[in-house]
């Protein structure tokens, strides 16, 4: 990593240089030639990494782990997805539910996020005074997925 650093304030250098000469000696073949030189410098300058055996990886402009990463793994990504999902999915059926007049307690979708990134519904739990909240849901949602009715305690 050190080498890089070394080129890159090498490459600053030489090319502050061919600015400085070519803005000094402007039109001439002097001028030309420092030029042409010092492009070619440059390109040397830019190469000997990859020559010398560097990878891409080295030239990665991504911070390297201390330890307190601050990055997420992938199942952590994947799970905040789910959440913010299943957040929604519940609030557009606590609506849905709320625009048709059916009264219920609790709504807890449960989902999952596949290989190839596709948002699943599993279940939707649903604990409601009547079925209507249930049938309501199944109906929004599709047959295919599952909900799972509890019938809510009636305060006296």
């Amino acid at each position: 990593m050190e080498e890089i650093r070394n080129t890159v304030i090498s490459a600053c250098t030489v090319s502050a240089c061919i600015s400085l000469i070519a803005s000094v000696s402007n039109g001439t073949r002097l001028g030309k030639s420092v030029r042409f030189i010092g492009d070619l410098v440059l390109a040397l300058l830019l190469i000997t990494p990859f020559i010398n055996g560097a990878s891409l990886s080295e030239l990665s402009l991504m911070p390297v782990d201390t330890g307190y990463s601050s990055y997420v793994t992938e199942e952590q990504y994947r799970q905040t997805v789910c959440r913010e999902a299943e957040d929604n999915l519940r609030s557009m059926l606590c609506a849905e539910l709320e625009s048709a007049g059916i009264e219920y307690e609790e709504i807890e979708p449960e989902m999952h996020i596949d290989e190839q990134w596709n948002i699943c519904i599993d279940r939707v739990r649903i604990k409601a005074g009547s079925s209507d909240a249930a049938e309501a849901v199944r109906s929004y949602l599709g047959e295919e997925t599952e909900v799972l009715y509890d019938v809510a305690e009636k305060n006296p």
